[in-house]
């Protein structure tokens, strides 16, 4: 079974691409994360927080779409001009819900609507390869800060 690392390597060779050290810095950043979610920008801090060779934002977002094309990570797009993205590998599928007034993501899996889509694409003849679902609303800290 290949590693994640060696997935971003051959999708690096197919591409004629250089292994460099920020890219393999960038990759071993993502994999470390416990946090599921994070921005280009989240990722540039810290991966210049642990380096003193800092490493340059384009780089990062040049890597993050490279480590998308090899299905390493996921972008989502969370709401008009921002994205967030999330490790591919190793994480169960799930759905998210998004505070619009802190940004916080509630990642949660329900088997009573995966029995739906299931259902209604069997209706319509219909074969999915994968969904998104996205809830947007107000998480329960905001909405507590609201009415205080």
């Amino acid at each position: 079974m290949s590693t994640a690392r060696d997935i971003f390597l051959e999708h690096l060779r197919r591409k004629g691409l250089k292994v460099t050290r920020p890219r393999l810095r960038i990759l071993e950043t993502v994999l470390g994360r416990e946090r599921f979610h994070f921005t280009a920008d989240d990722l540039v801090g810290i991966v210049n927080e642990t380096t003193r060779r800092k490493v340059s934002r384009s780089t990062v977002y040049r890597t993050l779409d490279l480590l998308e094309e090899c299905h390493i990570v996921r972008k989502e797009r969370i709401q008009e001009g921002f994205n967030c993205y999330e490790k591919a590998v190793g994480a169960e599928h799930h759905d998210h819900m998004i505070c619009r007034e802190c940004g916080r993501i509630i990642e949660f899996h329900s088997q009573q609507l995966e029995q739906i889509q299931d259902s209604v694409c069997h209706e319509h003849s219909f074969t999915p390869e994968r969904h998104v679902l996205h809830i947007f609303g107000v998480c329960r800290r905001c909405a507590k800060k609201k009415k205080d």
